[in-house]
């Protein structure tokens, strides 16, 4: 009997690993404002992953309170700092897009196929693109992209690649932080008093907002900072890839079935 369980737990690791491929990631790391960059936090998750088993599971993931998706590189400045310092000049997945089933549509007829047909998995607008080596050229049906290609741009890839994928978590570090510092200080105050009013609701979040948004520098933007003055950024435990949570269940009932017995 207890053969018969190893041999199902030996095959159910065996499908979960095909299913799930196993992540290994760093720390997230962050952009920083003071360096020009937006606040946002960026993983590279390594791996054997399709595309889209990337989007899938870049939506999966979460970093202090925001939702992951495929990182969008919508500037050059965006681009080097996560091609160097975060994918380390490894080939990874990124969330551009010109198939179909994604919001895309297929490039290589457009008047500029470099960007019409593409799509952010964000929505946001295609104005820079990085490409390399004379892509994209719709080899083979390619509709996915990877950046590094031969150590430099992007690429057009096949939706059968299996790459690593960098995840991007569109948040600040600290409640009540408007400007990306990791602090809420004096700045974060004044920041809300001077633009106190703009934005929309429905609108993206405004210069002077603190985190979390709600699209408009209010009081609930005031209270945050009032109410976290003086916070810096709190470690945060990684989450466990799929396939060792799948194996952490498993060798607990198999654990259990064997006391039973005895």
């Amino acid at each position: 009997m207890f053969s018969n369980i190893k041999t199902i737990f030996v095959t159910l690791l065996f499908i979960a690993a095909y299913a799930f491929p196993q992540i290994c990631s760093s720390a997230p790391i962050q952009w920083p404002a003071a360096e020009g960059g937006n606040g946002h936090f960026y993983e590279l998750i390594e791996g054997r992953f399709l595309w889209s088993q990337s989007y899938e599971a870049a939506r999966s993931l979460a970093f202090r309170g925001a939702q992951g998706h495929l990182a969008t590189l919508t500037s050059f400045s965006e681009d080097i700092f996560v091609r160097e310092s975060v994918a380390m000049s490894k080939r990874a997945w990124i969330g551009l897009t010109d198939n179909e089933a994604y919001g895309g549509q297929e490039s290589v007829n457009m008047p500029d196929p470099s960007r019409d047909g593409w799509r952010w998995v964000t929505d946001e607008p295609v104005d820079y693109v990085g490409w390399c080596c004379g892509a994209p050229n719709d080899l083979n049906g390619e509709d996915f992209v990877d950046l590094n290609h031969e150590g430099n741009g992007w690429n057009d890839g096949q939706g059968s690649w299996h790459l690593d994928f960098v995840v991007e978590f569109d948040t600040h570090a600290v409640p009540g932080d408007t400007n990306n510092d990791n602090l809420v200080d004096i700045t974060d105050l004044n920041n809300v008093r001077n633009h106190f009013g703009e934005g929309e609701i429905l609108g993206p979040p405004v210069f002077g907002e603190a985190f979390p948004f709600n699209g408009v520098v209010d009081l609930g933007d005031l209270n945050l900072v009032l109410n976290h003055f003086g916070a810096s950024p709190q470690p945060v435990p990684e989450p466990a890839s799929a396939l060792t949570m799948i194996a952490g269940i498993l060798s607990a009932c198999v654990l259990r079935h064997a006391t039973l017995r005895q």
